[in-house]
């Protein structure tokens, strides 16, 4: 560009911009590495606080079915055989109380267990009573299961019943209803459109907040559903570590697995899947914000250096009109300007030029006219001298006139002493 203006614009304005669009890009990747981080680890954070949650809730009902266990009523009826008065006088109604309580059985050596549903069943080949009854485990959780009882998705804690003697007489086991965790489940959605579930150790979905795949589908089956990716990364959210994975959820949509073990089950997950977009809302928020605030930062700094380099541009361009002026012979010209910066210097000195100038020109305008009348003078001493060089010529031509007249006398009287001799 030839204008002052355009080059400030283009050595200020053009590299201002490229800096800060590349500091922009800069800020914006290192905040959505940093706040993306953030975010996971919270929502890491929310997924282990609830699975703590379902630990402590369960560990609460553990307590209970403890009690009961140790409970002289429960001893007696798996010694004596007499279990009526204990089924309906005290475990029904207690069962009753507790919403989240199915049913509570009370088992025999033989398997044969009355209940509060109101039927005797036969549980010798479940695996929470083997583990109890037969392995001696003191307190056994199982995965997932249909109950016999009621025909409802529940899970049994189990815990074997010791007469005085510390020998094991029965089972004393609370069947808890799966539906009771969806409460707690709520929790876990991190988002609108987070999907949170609870996995047994089998892999066998026992609740999601959905309701879609209860008891329906295994994770380590899921690419049946179209989870693909949670079928691949099943080793790892059923590892009993909690952590995340990137995975394509329905109709390959991005997302985040999020997983924590619910410790006390041994071997139970809390899962939560969460679409990318919605993860990362608010990080593209925050980046919007500092995209707009870059092309605000932008939009101010043009319009800074665009009026700096008017105010530049526009007072040299009137001083050069009004040189131009004063060149062509203008010596009136004023060069105007107010403050004490650079132009109003360049003003006072082009005034101090244009005063010394005048003075300059009228002093040659007086040596000028002296000059002219020195030369007046010497024009009339010339004449004079060239008056006086005109008679001395002629005073001259005379003399030499009278010289020859002389030398021809001479002549004659040479010849005439000649003619004597």
């Amino acid at each position: 560009m030839k204008t002052l203006k355009g080059r400030l614009l283009l050595t200020i304005l053009i590299p201002l911009i490229v800096i800060l669009i590349f500091v922009g890009l800069f800020v914006e990747f290192g905040i959505s590495k940093i706040v993306s981080k953030i975010l996971e680890k919270s929502a890491i954070m929310t997924t282990h606080a609830v699975a703590d949650l379902m630990n402590e809730w369960i560990s609460g009902i553990i307590k209970e079915v403890r009690i009961f266990s140790r409970d002289p009523e429960v001893v007696k009826a798996l010694k004596t055989g007499d279990w009526k008065d204990l089924i309906d006088k005290k475990l029904t109604p207690l069962a009753k109380e507790r919403p989240y309580i199915d049913s509570f059985l009370i088992a025999y050596p033989d398997g044969s267990g009355p209940n509060t549903a109101g039927n005797v069943i036969n549980v010798a080949d479940r695996d929470w009573f083997v583990k109890t009854m037969h392995e001696g485990i003191g307190i056994f959780i199982s995965n997932a299961l249909i109950s016999r009882a009621t025909g409802r998705v529940m899970f049994a804690i189990a815990l074997p019943v010791k007469d005085e003697n510390g020998r094991i007489i029965g089972v004393f086991r609370a069947a808890v209803s799966v539906d009771s965790l969806k409460e707690i489940l709520e929790h876990a959605r991190l988002t609108k459109s987070a999907f949170a579930l609870l996995v047994d150790s089998s892999g066998q979905i026992v609740v999601d907040t959905y309701g879609t795949y209860s008891m329906k589908l295994n994770i380590k089956e899921a690419s049946k559903a179209g989870f693909g990716d949670l079928e691949k990364a099943s080793p790892e959210v059923l590892s009993g570590k909690e952590g995340y994975i990137k995975l394509k959820m329905l109709n390959d949509i991005p997302g985040y697995c999020f997983y924590a073990p619910v410790e006390i089950t041994k071997g139970w997950v809390l899962a939560v899947l969460v679409p990318e977009s919605e993860v990362m809302a608010d990080v593209y928020k925050l980046l919007r914000i500092v995209s707009i605030s870059f092309v605000g930062l932008i939009a101010i700094l043009s319009l800074i250096v665009f009026f700096v380099s008017s105010s530049i541009s526009k007072p040299i361009k009137f001083f050069a009109e009004k040189v131009l002026q004063f060149g062509q012979g203008n010596l009136m010209v004023k060069f105007e300007a107010k403050g004490k910066d650079e132009v109003a210097y360049m003003a006072n000195a082009l005034n101090r030029m244009s005063d010394m100038l005048k003075v300059y020109i009228k002093t040659m305008g007086e040596i000028s006219n002296k000059i002219s009348a020195s030369s007046q003078i010497l024009s009339g001493a010339s004449q004079k001298i060239n008056a006086s060089f005109q008679e001395v010529v002629s005073r001259i031509e005379e003399v030499s006139k009278n010289s020859q007249d002389i030398s021809a006398s001479v002549e004659e009287v040479t010849s005439g002493i000649e003619q004597v001799a």
